[in-house]
């Protein structure tokens, strides 16, 4: 498991969400692999996906986990590429992963909490 993904999953626990489904089958060259969450913490059961984009610009053959260039979180798998319509975003570009993580996984607590008020 890459890195990223380790820190990922730690933060993400740590924040009340686990992971109930992992997808890396049967997916669109854009899609290295999408994860179905779970909250656990406040607005139990509320879900979202979240989705390790490939490089659009990446060219040649690559193993699974390598070019992913974003992560989007949406609250329904998504069937497309289309890193507008994310919820939440984590660009795997340049810059500070950590700190880049850290907005990140506030934006899908504010997710959880406004997707599971329009829910009721």
């Amino acid at each position: 498991m890459s890195s990223y993904k380790k820190l990922l999953i730690e933060a993400l626990s740590e924040s009340g969400w686990e992971q109930v489904q992992i997808v890396t089958d049967g997916l669109e060259w854009w899609a290295d692999e999408m994860w179905k969450l779970r909250s656990v913490k406040e607005s139990w059961g509320f879900e979202i996906w979240l989705t390790c984009m490939v490089d659009p610009h990446w060219e040649g053959a690559r193993r699974k986990g390598q070019g992913v260039g974003f992560i989007g979180a949406t609250v329904h798998q998504p069937e497309v590429r289309d890193e507008e319509s994310s919820g939440a975003a984590l660009s795997m570009r340049r810059g500070r992963f950590d700190e880049k993580l850290e907005v990140f996984i506030a934006d899908l607590d504010r997710m959880r909490s406004i997707g599971y008020a329009e829910r009721d």
